[in-house]
């Protein structure tokens, strides 16, 4: 059975534009570059993006989807300090949906958006549940 998912690819309209966006606003370092994919260097996870043209050419329209395909994802970040992280992505340009706020879970969180309308949560733990 799957024992620990690691990996994450984003399947994206623009790769230009999504490059420009977690290089420059998010500051991800590229690791790995193919043609129509890029890879970035985040701790303990591969995070990916692949142009929705070469998606398409390797899995098919059919599960794809095209341009208009709805999105169904959410993807969360750990930060050391949300409210910070937020004033900066803020003043890069970086689109937020949901300001810094206390949830009942035990975190702060804020939520912004990637060129595709991918949701992104960025949070800190202000109470670790108990396991």
């Amino acid at each position: 059975m799957i024992s620990k998912i690691d990996g994450v690819v984003l399947i994206v309209s623009d790769l230009k534009r999504s490059l420009a966006f977690y290089k420059d606003k998010l500051g991800l370092t590229v690791n790995l570059e193919e043609e129509g994919f890029f890879g970035f260097d985040v701790k303990g996870t591969t995070f990916s993006v692949m142009g929705l043209s070469e998606a398409i050419k390797l899995f098919g329209e059919k599960y794809v989807g095209g341009k208009d395909a709805g999105r169904r994802l959410e993807l969360a970040a750990e930060v050391e300090n949300v409210d910070s992280v937020y004033e900066n992505l803020k003043s890069k340009g970086v689109v937020f949906v949901r300001p810094p706020s206390d949830q009942p879970w035990g975190q702060r969180t804020a939520d912004f958006v990637d060129p595709d309308g991918n949701i992104w949560e960025i949070y800190v733990w202000t109470k670790k549940p108990t396991q």
